[in-house]
């Protein structure tokens, strides 16, 4: 990334220059091999032959996940670029197109926030998160049926997810079907008691 066409986050920092401090951080808590480290260093100065690694320790990737969806919410531009160079690295990941989808919906483009997450579930169909994250998105676009779709999915993939059984309640509920709110709402209180 040039640094003149560099994008900023809200602190002023680059979003290399941010990407670079934290990338540091991580090899300093062992969490990235010293080779690691060089390797997304030389990627992020646009090295040439320099690519992304993904991370060994799964921590690390968690970290750089969040990292970048946490750009995504102050600078979505730069989050956007960074995730895309990802992407092309890690194509086999659902969760850089799961942030590139929340980005994506947090902008209103539902059709492009879609794609995504429906990419995200041809690598892994039993992803949990993408279906939790359509099923969001079609209640942002007022389509229970296609809401209701989704988070059954997610339930399929995990019986104990308390927020779909909580989602799909208040949706029944609101399509006035009772008995089907009441089995959800019962499934989620025997899940968590309190909720």
């Amino acid at each position: 990334v040039e640094e003149d066409r560099a994008p900023l986050l809200a602190s002023g920092e680059s979003v290399r220059d941010y990407l670079l401090r934290l990338t540091h951080l991580l090899e300093k808590k062992y969490l990235l091999s010293r080779k690691e480290a060089q390797t997304w260093k030389d990627a992020l100065y646009e090295r040439q032959g320099s690519a992304f690694v993904m991370p060994k320790s799964e921590k690390a990737f968690l970290i750089y996940y969040n990292a970048f969806f946490a750009m995504s919410q102050k600078k979505p531009d730069g989050a956007i670029q960074v995730i895309n160079q990802q992407i092309k690295q890690f194509p086999n990941r659902p969760e850089p197109y799961e942030t590139l989808g929340q980005i994506y919906f947090t902008q209103k483009n539902y059709a492009k926030a879609e794609e995504l997450y429906r990419k995200a579930l041809t690598i892994d169909k039993d992803n949990l998160a993408a279906y939790g994250l359509l099923g969001q998105l079609f209640m942002a676009q007022n389509s229970q049926d296609k809401a209701i779709q989704e988070f059954t999915n997610a339930l399929r993939v995990n019986p104990k997810y308390i927020q779909g059984h909580i989602i799909l309640a208040q949706i029944y509920e609101l399509k006035n079907d009772r008995e089907k709110a009441k089995y959800h709402y019962r499934e989620a209180l025997k899940i968590n008691p309190k909720s």
